[in-house]
Parts: structure tokens; C-alpha cells; sequence
């Protein structure tokens, strides 16, 4: 499984129901200084021309003249509208959660799209077999603090 993830690409660009799509974990224009920006700057139409201009690879004019950019990093499902025709989405995390108010919460977050619109979902999941795998998992220091907090009995 592991071999499978390391071999995916960083980033991608898709066409698809007529609108351009560039995807990649987070975008590192300079340095790993990108990977704490806000989600303010993350989802600011200036930064989207920005990471546009310098990574995406237009695949020829979009019909539609639509064009998104889809990341992960923050772990919180937003879709924001950044100007006509622009669009900055995160499709969230099911497993390492965070709401989107920026702390635990008790579900996972996903977006779906279909025929172009995009559509946030949110689902509920009891945690208790995730925090016992964490509880015993052999984690240490930081990861171990952090993946009982994501799935501690609070959450319950």
C-alpha cells in the first residue's frame, strides 16, 4: 500500500466537465514556508494567479474558461469562491480530522464533484478503534499527543 502512495504524483493537472483542475498536497512556490500559510492567503485570489501562473500546465483553453485548484495540507473542506471562474477547494480529511473551525472534530469531511459542482459532505464515525490503535501503536512523543487528541473519548 505504501509503494502505491509513493509512487503518486506530487501534482496533477485534469480536465474535467470542461474545467481545468491543478491538484497537489500544498503549494511550495519558494520554500517550506508555503506549507504554513493561512487558509486566508491559501484561498486569496492573488495567491491562486500566483500558484496558476507557476505550476499549473494549462492543458489548452478550458471551453468553459473555469479553472480550480484542489489541495490538502490543512486538512479542513473548504470550497471558495477566489474570482469568477476561480475556484480554491480542499476536499478535508476522514481520518485526520479537523472542522472547519480548525480543531477536532467528531466526523471526516470530503467533497464530492459531479458534473462540475461541487458539493461539501461531512460524515460522523465512532473513534474508539482508532484511538486504541493508537493508544497501542508504539507512537511516541508529538504523534502519539496528537493522534489520541484527534481520537480521544472527548470525541465520543
Amino acid at each position: 500500500e505504501l509503494a502505491y502512495l509513493r509512487g503518486l504524483p506530487e501534482e496533477r493537472v485534469e480536465r474535467a466537465d470542461g474545467i481545468e483542475y491543478y491538484m497537489a498536497h500544498a503549494y511550495d512556490l519558494k520554500d517550506d514556508q508555503a506549507l504554513l500559510r493561512s487558509l486566508q492567503e491559501y484561498n486569496s485570489a492573488a495567491f491562486f494567479e500566483q500558484v496558476w501562473a507557476h505550476r499549473a500546465v494549462p492543458l489548452g483553453a478550458s471551453p468553459s474558461g473555469l479553472r480550480r485548484l484542489v489541495y490538502g495540507h490543512t486538512h479542513q473542506c473548504i470550497a471558495y469562491h477566489v474570482r469568477t471562474g476561480a475556484m480554491a477547494l480542499n476536499p478535508g480529511s476522514l481520518s485526520y480530522r479537523l472542522g472547519r473551525e480548525g480543531g477536532p472534530c467528531k466526523g471526516g469531511d470530503y467533497l464530492v464533484i459531479e458534473d462540475g459542482d461541487v458539493r461539501l459532505r461531512h460524515v460522523d464515525y465512532d473513534t474508539r478503534d482508532l484511538y486504541e490503535m493508537v493508544e497501542h501503536s508504539g507512537l511516541q512523543g508529538n504523534e502519539r499527543r496528537v493522534g489520541l487528541g484527534f481520537y480521544s473519548p472527548e470525541q465520543w
